[in-house]
């Protein structure tokens, strides 16, 4: 095999990066164009005045940019962590396939009958609305995600 790049293969790679990458850069221009009108292919002026505005107007704003930056690295390093200690365990277990198919049941499941059964868990555990109970909601699917890759 050659160490040569195939042109064909990085265009593809590279318009298939600004095809992700266009929505969020036009969000973010959007966010500090001002007086955009239609015939204009780019903004008269940018500014951050909007984002001052906010950021001075809400209060919480920052608490709470603080707090879902919390459940995020909670629940990223605690499904990564016990998801690959639970993968192991099933890989060399001699119930392999049937372990296996229990991390899918998240997936399997209605959103609608699973969100429900959660709910009334989650308010007899007194969980609703609680830090605690974002990070458990989302750990159940996390883990399953997790458990499924690091199983292969």
């Amino acid at each position: 095999m050659s160490n040569q790049r195939n042109p064909f293969l990085t265009i593809v790679a590279a318009a298939t990066g600004l095809m992700f990458a266009a929505p969020i850069a036009y969000l973010l221009l959007l966010s500090v164009a001002e007086q955009w009108t239609f015939p204009h292919l780019l903004p008269p002026r940018l500014s951050f005045g909007l984002w001052q505005t906010i950021w001075q107007r809400e209060q919480g704003l920052a608490q709470s940019l603080l707090v879902s930056m919390m459940i995020s690295v909670v629940v990223a390093v605690g499904s990564t962590a016990v998801g690959f200690l639970a993968a192991r365990y099933v890989s060399y277990h001699r119930w392999r396939r049937g372990l296996l198919f229990l991390s899918y049941i998240p997936f399997a499941m209605s959103p609608v009958v699973l969100g429900a059964c959660v709910h009334v868990i989650f308010l007899r555990l007194g969980l609703v609305g609680s830090s605690a109970g974002v990070i458990i909601a989302q750990l159940m699917f996390a883990l399953g995600f997790a458990v499924i890759f690091f199983v292969s």
